[in-house]
């Protein structure tokens, strides 16, 4: 039995390289949002041990390296929490890594334990496994089995990220400004793109399509990982973060004079004060705007030359401050943390607890009871 080189095969290993590539370069971005690059780095380049695993069985690449078959097995149950932590730390500005999310990769891990003798039987032996599976002509019934519970594991991850960027789009925040926009676009190509590939798999698996899950399922992968590299040169805000003089410049040809902006600042501090508009979990840029009868463009300007903030981050402020004086009033003393943050205007009680503890260092409930009065 001879190596099996096709054009398929060579562009899928370039993919291979590419997402290595894409992925260290992405863990080695100073700069923007780290921990969201870090994730997808990660993502990458396990992907990459995927889709590598493909092109040595289509490629027969096995017959010379034994030893590497079914090394990369369980790196499949790191996929579907790393993309939708990466999700998370897009669409919550308040994102931040808890004990508890430790438990989405239980499944690697204990894939991994299991996976423990295969990985030191010989190299003669995971040959005869090799051979034996590339010449059976029926699928045994365990192996649907494995099938469904690798594939709904993905689906669900995929579908949980499809729902937090639907809920995503009904709240203020991906409307604060022009990256978030950007940010919720990218994502839903993605999630929509890997929802494609998954379902692609699906039908090849349980159709006893092998060859095509080994050779198309990583082409569609490869063509994603090069959007990935492609978006990341020119469209750098995604990865490298936007800068303040950027913004500031942003509004170089604006018509809006120093005093008008003072005019409009006055009336947006006096809405918050008197109508606490900030309360309302509907209210976006535009919205806000027309109670100003100003454009988005001209309050967007403002919010970032007069106050150094865009709009998520004041009307953010905004409702923390007020959630602050609830905590404290002895009237809200029978409102739970979940009731104030409703009450102040937040739509998601985890975004609520994030933005209050990286603005105070203390979790609502913690900051009323380290101020109440005994």
């Amino acid at each position: 039995m001879k190596l099996s080189f096709t054009v398929l095969a060579v562009i899928n290993t370039l993919g291979v390289i590419q997402s290595i590539l894409t992925g260290f370069a992405l863990l080695s971005i100073r700069s923007g949002n780290q921990r969201s690059n870090r994730i997808l780095g990660l993502f990458l380049i396990f992907l990459s041990f995927t889709v590598f695993d493909f092109v040595m069985y289509d490629t027969r690449l096995f017959l010379i390296l034994p030893h590497l078959y079914g090394l990369a097995n369980p790196v499949i149950f790191l996929l579907g929490p790393l993309f939708y932590f990466y999700a998370r730390s897009l669409i919550d500005p308040g994102f931040s890594w808890r004990k508890q999310d430790l438990w989405h990769f239980l499944p690697f891990l204990l894939f991994f334990i299991l996976s423990l003798p295969d990985y030191f039987q010989s190299s003669d032996l995971k040959l005869q496994k090799y051979l034996a599976e590339i010449n059976r002509t029926e699928t045994p019934a365990a192996f649907f089995i494995i099938y469904a519970v690798i594939n709904g594991y993905l689906f669900g991850y995929f579908l949980a990220v499809f729902r937090r960027l639907w809920d995503a789009r009904k709240t203020a925040a991906p409307k604060a400004q022009a990256v978030d926009f950007l940010q919720i676009k990218w994502l839903n190509y993605l999630v929509i793109a890997f929802l494609g590939i998954q379902i692609l798999s699906t039908i090849f698996d349980f159709f006893s399509m092998g060859k095509g899950n080994y050779t198309v399922t990583p082409f569609f992968v490869t063509v994603v990982v090069y959007s990935i590299s492609f978006m990341g040169v020119r469209q750098s805000a995604l990865f490298a973060g936007i800068q303040f003089k950027p913004i500031l410049r942003k509004y170089e040809k604006s018509a809006l004079t120093d005093r008008q902006a003072d005019e409009i600042l006055q009336k947006l501090k006096q809405l918050m004060e008197q109508e606490k508009i900030y309360q309302d979990n509907t209210l976006s840029l535009p919205k806000l705007a027309r109670r100003l009868t100003v454009s988005p463009h001209q309050l967007s300007q403002v919010l970032n030359q007069k106050l150094g903030r865009n709009f998520f981050n004041f009307i953010s402020q905004q409702r923390i401050e007020e959630a602050k004086k609830m905590l404290l009033d002895p009237h809200y003393q029978p409102f739970n943390v979940l009731e104030i943050a409703l009450e102040v205007g937040f739509n998601s009680v985890s975004t609520f607890n994030s933005l209050f503890k990286k603005q105070t260092g203390f979790t609502p409930s913690e900051f009323r009871k380290q101020n109440s009065v005994n």
